[in-house]
Parts: structure tokens; C-alpha cells; sequence
């Protein structure tokens, strides 16, 4: 049986991304009694790399802030803000269609023609 990271009741199954403050992993409640559990982005980001630039933790706490009080279908949400010893957390939505740049390079392209830009920015 294969063991997972927990946050809260969070279970983190996957990485699915990262970049150079944060990873990102495909996580579902302990405790969801769906079928299939819904999923969720767990955001995990270095303290000890944020804490050590003024800007960044500025930004991580308006982050958290500003996704929880948006509540958009077309705009990611955050749900909870978790801190420990050595992260902070946060619990977003799962989006599993990818991103902008994901759908850039599946056409191949590195800009969209101006009708398709509007219509994604709408």
C-alpha cells in the first residue's frame, strides 16, 4: 500500500507541477465520501525561500487572500490557506484541461490569433 503526504485532511497523490518557489500536487479530501473523490490543487510553497524576500511573502498572502474571495467559474479558487514550520498551503481548485501555455504548445503556436485571444479573455 503506498503512502501519501497529508495536509489537513488533504491526501497529496501527485505532483503535477512546479516552478522555482512552489510544487503543485493533485490531492482529495481524507474524508470525501464521493465517487470519484473530487480533486483538488494542493500549492506548495518554501517558506524559508519566501520568508527570505519581503515581496514574495507579500504576494503569497494577497495570493491566498484575493483567490478566496473570488468566486468566478472561470477563475481559480482557493478554499484554505494552510502554514507549517517549513511551507505554506494552499488548497485550489483542480483544473485538468491545463493552461494557456499547455494549449499554446499543443497548437504549436506562440500567440493567438486576436479572435481566439478575446474569446479566452472573456
Amino acid at each position: 500500500m503506498k503512502s501519501y503526504k497529508k495536509v489537513a485532511n488533504y491526501i497529496l497523490k501527485e505532483e503535477i507541477g512546479s516552478g522555482n518557489f512552489s510544487t503543485v500536487y493533485l490531492a482529495v479530501k481524507e474524508d470525501d465520501k464521493w465517487d470519484p473523490p473530487q480533486k483538488y490543487a494542493v500549492k506548495c510553497l518554501n517558506k524559508n525561500l519566501i520568508d527570505s524576500n519581503p515581496m514574495l511573502k507579500n504576494l503569497v498572502a494577497s495570493e491566498a487572500t484575493i483567490m478566496k474571495d473570488i468566486q468566478h467559474k472561470n477563475i481559480i479558487h482557493c478554499y484554505e490557506f494552510y502554514e507549517t514550520k517549513n511551507n505554506f498551503y494552499l488548497i485550489l481548485d483542480y483544473c485538468d484541461k491545463g493552461d494557456l501555455e499547455t494549449y499554446l504548445r499543443k497548437l504549436r503556436v506562440k500567440y493567438l490569433k486576436e479572435k481566439e485571444a478575446i474569446s479566452v479573455l472573456r
